[in-house]
């Protein structure tokens, strides 16, 4: 998650000139100012954030989708229950994470680590998962964030944090993930600590896409006319 804080770029092109000319007359007429002009810069600058926002957004979006940060991918598993063959872990645990063992009224519910049958094929389970949806921009007067938003919940923050960098899966638990591994065919000594591998994300996007110039661009081309502003 970041926040940037942006201001009115300068350009050229056709509302420029009309912007210009206007002053010119304004400054002829003896006027201080032109509150249209006044109103209309105001709006290109929103909706120049908001270009800028929703464009940030798809390229952390092509991060996940076609791996643009070269982030290590999923483990294999070499030999899962001994049929088969390998098999992408991230899938393994997906089509088999642990059942809820309360129901919405609180009352208990059948525990275990899967539905019927026992154990699900594992099915496809891109890099980031849900973080993907929860991907979203909100714009104010003179700023915007993009990414996972403070509004979301807990676990989607936890989520993002521990993809980014990393840590011992399982928490505070990580007995619990060592049995959920366990139970699906895939021991794993108890000396052994489980580490998810660290996926910086939104620096290496912020560098190579530095938001202040997409800001300037998007701001430039609408003064110019080759960006529609919108309502």
């Amino acid at each position: 998650m970041f926040s940037i804080l942006t201001s009115l770029g300068a350009g050229a092109g056709t509302m420029i000139e009309k912007f210009a000319a206007q002053t010119f007359l304004d400054v002829l007429s003896g006027r201080s100012g032109n509150t249209d002009i006044q109103k209309q810069v105001a709006k290109i600058h929103k909706a120049a954030l908001r270009v800028t926002a929703a464009r940030l957004r798809k390229r952390i979006l092509e991060a996940y989708d076609q791996n643009t940060m070269n982030w290590t991918g999923h483990a294999t598993h070499p030999s899962w229950l001994g049929i088969g063959g390998s098999v992408v872990m991230a899938h393994l645990l997906r089509a088999n994470r642990p059942l809820k063992t309360m129901t919405a009224k609180g009352m208990p519910k059948k525990r275990g680590y899967s539905q019927k049958p026992p154990i699900k094929p594992p099915v496809q389970y891109p890099l980031g998962g849900r973080l993907r949806k929860a991907t979203r921009y909100k714009i104010e007067q003179d700023n915007f964030t993009v990414g996972v938003l403070n509004d979301a919940q807990e676990k989607v923050k936890t989520k993002m944090s521990n993809f980014q960098d990393g840590g011992i899966m399982g928490g505070a638990n990580p007995e619990a993930t060592r049995r959920y591994f366990a139970a699906i065919g895939i021991p794993i000594r108890r000396s052994t600590v489980l580490r998810a591998t660290p996926r910086p994300l939104y620096v290496p996007i912020t560098q190579q896409y530095p938001p202040e110039r997409l800001f300037e661009e998007a701001f430039n081309d609408m003064m110019a006319d080759k960006l529609r502003v919108g309502d």
